[in-house]
Parts: structure tokens; sequence; C-alpha cells
């Protein structure tokens, strides 16, 4: 049909048309949704000659009928998707799916608390009902159970205001702008900064907030969730460094976790319930087993000589010992000399 055939002008002008192509183009929940200037930007481009008012209208009318649903964002401006939340969405995923996400929880709940999230925490919600409708997998949840190799920490949720850590996570999101007020510790003054955000590290319970202050905006500093005691928004767009990345601010040892933050050798030899642990996973990409005799193998691999590393040799007592390199194998020797001292 030529484009400027009556009767293909005159279905671009129904407003049924008009309605239909609006629902076909609208984002999908949980996806970022379109204002009300970006649809009316869309519906231009496509040859709908119509004012803000009457969009409004057809979004009030959608809404009714058509699943529509809005957010205010950061900025005030409301967004409008296809809102599948009505439609109960998780009744359509896969049973295993609805089981690996249940699961997820277990796993992230250590690390995260998901009951900032609204939509994540729906989401579990009708993932456990989902299960819960299956016969097969109505007990799957009591059979299974995800435990950390270390001794389990009880995560303190309250530890900083919900409200500042969603300010926190959409200025990293958004790269906006914040002020916070920092308490280094208990007894220290609060002193406030005005900080570009860059990014978040998660070692476990402590989360990380990667930034640089309005003063010095090319050198990143971490700020510990749980010493901000208030934050801002300040509506501005961060001041990148010139040259910065995640990965490499991480390799350059911020927060001291690293003995050496060169890529280092190291050889272990290990027995019993160790080597069964490096037979069945990997210390390194590159790692490589030798048997010695018939108890001991060696374990050589490649990585930067972490404290976690430490504490993972000291784990297992009599069932590793350090080989190489020397700096590593005499904090070893310190960490258990101290150990030692300390029951004396």
């Amino acid at each position: 049909m030529q484009e400027n055939d009556p009767a293909n002008e005159r279905r671009r002008k129904s407003a049924i048309f008009r309605n239909l192509f609006m629902l076909d183009n609208l984002p999908t929940f949980p996806a970022r949704g379109m204002t009300l200037s970006e649809i009316h930007t869309l519906l231009e481009d496509e040859g709908f000659e119509l004012s803000m008012r009457t969009i409004q209208r057809d979004l009030k009318m959608l809404s009714a009928w058509a699943n529509l649903g809005y957010e205010d964002d950061d900025l005030g401006y409301r967004r409008w998707f296809r809102d599948l939340k009505k439609r109960n969405v998780l009744d359509i995923l896969p049973t295993s799916e609805a089981f690996m996400l249940v699961l997820s929880e277990q796993l992230l709940r250590r690390v995260l608390p998901l009951h900032q999230s609204d939509k994540l925490e729906a989401w579990l919600n009708q993932a456990n009902v989902t299960l819960s409708s299956k016969h097969l997998y109505v007990n799957w949840m009591k059979k299974v159970r995800v435990v950390s190799d270390n001794y389990p920490i009880i995560y303190d949720e309250q530890h900083i205001d919900e409200q500042y850590r969603k300010i926190i996570y959409e200025s990293v999101l958004n790269e906006k702008v914040i002020s916070i007020g920092y308490q280094s510790n208990e007894v220290s003054d609060i002193k406030y900064y005005t900080l570009n955000p860059l990014g978040l590290i998660i070692r476990e319970q402590s989360h990380y907030l990667v930034a640089t202050k309005e003063e010095s905006p090319e050198v990143p500093q971490l700020f510990l969730f749980h010493k901000i005691i208030s934050v801002q928004k300040e509506y501005l767009g961060i001041t990148k460094p010139k040259s910065f990345t995640l990965d490499e601010y991480y390799t350059k040892n911020p927060t001291g976790w690293f003995l050496e933050d060169t890529l280092t050798t190291v050889e272990l030899k290990v027995k019993h319930y160790a080597l069964d642990v490096v037979k069945h996973n990997k210390l390194s990409i590159d790692q490589q087993l030798e048997q010695i005799d018939e108890t001991w193998w060696k374990v050589t691999f490649t990585c930067y000589p972490t404290y976690d590393l430490i504490g993972w040799i000291l784990k297992f007592g009599q069932d590793v010992v350090c080989l190489s390199p020397t700096s590593l194998k005499q904090f070893v020797v310190k960490r258990l000399r101290a150990t030692i001292e300390n029951y004396e």
C-alpha cells in the first residue's frame, strides 16, 4: 500500500490503530518505561498528529483494560510500561526457572537484602506460588538448603537506611551527584562530602561505594555503606575521572585485601579434605596438581595473594602447607604464631 493511500491515512488517524501502536511500542515491565514526551515523539515520528493531552487521555483509558502501569523516576518524570505484574508474569515461567529464582534468594540474602527491591520481592513471592502450585515441586524448598562454606554470619539489614541505599544505587546507575554525611568511626566527627558515584564493590556483607570527592575528581575512594549517615540527591551529572574502570581500581588494592598487587605463582602442599576440595574445584584457572607421595599433593596456581587466601590456608590447619612464595609463607607463619600466643 502506498504511503499516501487515503485508506492508509485514515487508518493512521484511527484512535484504535493509534492505541494499538502505542501498546505495541511501550516497554514491558520491568524494563524502563517511556515518558509522556517520549511517547509523543514516537507517535509523531510514525505520522500521528495529536496533542500531549490526547495522549494522556489515551494512557488513562488504556490503563483501565490493557495492563498499563507507571512509575515516577528519579527526576520525577512518570514512565509508562506494559504492566505484566497484573498478569502474574511468573505464571508462564517454567517451574525449573521459578525454582532457580527462589533458590537464588538463599544465596543473595547473604549479600544483598532483597526487601529493598519491591519488584524483585514480588517476583520471588510469585515464584514461591508457582512452585507450590506444581505437585512435583511442592516440597522442593524443604529438600534443598544452601549453606556457607564459612561460619554463617547473620546480616544486619538495619545498618543503613533503605532510602539512603536506594538513592546510592540510583546515583550509581544514573551517574548523578550525591551529598553524604560520613562518620568513619563512632567517636569521630561527621564529615560532609559531595561525591561523584562511580560504582559499587560488594564483599559478602560489606557494601562499598566507589566515588570521587568534588574537590578531587581524579582520585577514587571507598565509602562503607554503614558509615554513611545521610544521603541527598543533587540532580547533577557526575564528573568522571579521565581513566577509570572498576576492575582496574579493584586490582590496585583500594581496601587492603591484597598482600601484593601483582600476579604471583603460589605453591601449596595439601592432603585429606583440602586435597578433596582442590580436586573438585580450582583456586585459579591455571591450577595444576602433582602427587608428591601417598599422602601429599602439590597444587600450583597463579593469583593475587590476598587475605582471603591466607584465611583459606589457615582454615584447613595441618592439611595445607604453604611452600612459596616466601613472603606468603612468612605471613602464614606470622599469623599462626600470633594465634598461638593468644592461647598461651
